[in-house]
């Protein structure tokens, strides 16, 4: 569909005709990189990667050659053991075995992180990340490794290759931070998103399970209105409030544009008035109060929760589904889990 929808698109092609050549059609497969090439022969170095799997399907050793060894061979972890296996086809040991002690370095430094991998770890990872769907091009890889000299796992038990059924149990549900993103799995799909303030509440729901939680609570220092702001005319009354409204509809938009820096101001600024507010009491002998600051925490928390499940819902429904059936907001907010559900926060 995505070829039919932009036949041109370069950048497509190349990862389009990657899968082609996954598959086992590999003609078809270097037809399509070679128009990408054309269209596009400023492209970039991660073309090159895509390149050398698609002649690989292809059998086709000197053109794998010549694409892998015009970027750097630590661009990807496994372009070395590409070229390993396309040197002991073409009978160059010497060049075949300085490839895969390159392949072993790399493994070692962005895979097992320092670690000496056990025996025929190296074997089974490139394999498993190398899924092609032909016996042949399977077996045609297998041999190029240990023609290049690595040696596979005698076991016969795959360090990666596991049951289909089993292979996403090790998932587990996770809601958190990571570094500027957050990394939020669930039913065995793992996503990453740019943070809203929807998705800090959500995690304090998800580790109080059955828990009422105030909305206050929620909000942080802005629920110090709980009891109300007395003590200002109704005209300044209504220029706060308008204030105030503007404030929040330009917060939820920043939010929403996930701008940190101005969600940073505009909290500020907001909290300031607020504060202002609280201590403004007695004048003309009157004391007033602005709309239910209760209210405003519970309709901003609410507001809050339903864009950030929003947001999830465009990359990964089932997640949205259950936070939508599962998550009660108002005054006191709940997560209601029907199952137990165990959360990695």
């Amino acid at each position: 569909t995505a070829l039919e929808l932009n036949p041109n698109d370069t950048d497509n092609l190349v990862q389009i005709a990657s899968c082609k050549a996954l598959l086992g059609h590999s003609d078809e497969a270097v037809v399509l990189f070679n128009k990408a090439i054309k269209l596009n022969p400023m492209h970039f170095n991660w073309y090159n990667i895509y390149g050398v799997m698609i002649y690989f399907a292809a059998e086709d050793y000197d053109n794998l050659i010549k694409l892998a060894e015009e970027i750097p061979a630590t661009l990807s972890v496994d372009l070395p053991a590409y070229l390993a296996i396309a040197y002991s086809y073409k009978s160059n040991n010497e060049r075949a075995a300085y490839y895969l002690n390159l392949y072993i370095k790399n493994f070692i430094a962005k895979i097992t992180f320092g670690r000496e991998p056990q025996h025929g770890e190296a074997f089974d990872w490139v394999i498993a990340v190398n899924p092609y769907k032909k016996q042949t091009d399977i077996q045609r890889f297998v041999e190029g490794l240990e023609l290049a000299g690595l040696k596979r796992n005698e076991s016969g038990d795959s360090f990666f290759i596991k049951d289909p059924k089993d292979q996403f149990n090790f998932l587990e549900n996770t809601f958190k931070k990571k570094t500027t993103l957050w990394e939020l799995t669930f039913n065995n799909l793992s996503v990453q998103l740019p943070e809203v303030k929807g998705f800090i509440d959500i995690s304090k729901l998800l580790a109080n399970p059955n828990k009422e939680i105030h909305c206050s609570e929620l909000m942080g220092n802005i629920t110090s209105l709980s009891n109300g702001i007395e003590a200002i005319d109704e005209k300044a009354k209504r220029k706060y409030k308008i204030k105030i409204d503007d404030l929040q509809t330009e917060l939820q938009k920043a939010e929403e544009m996930n701008d940190l820096g101005r969600v940073e101001l505009l909290s500020n600024e907001l909290n300031e008035i607020i504060d202002n507010l609280k201590r403004a009491t007695g004048l003309g002998g009157r004391k007033r109060k602005l709309a239910d600051p209760g209210d405003r925490a519970r309709a901003a928390v609410t507001l809050r929760v339903k864009s950030a499940i929003q947001k999830i819902e465009s990359v990964h429904p089932s997640l949205a589904k259950h936070l939508q059936n599962n998550i009660k907001t108002g005054s006191f907010c709940t997560y209601l889990p029907d199952t137990g559900i165990e959360w990695h926060l």
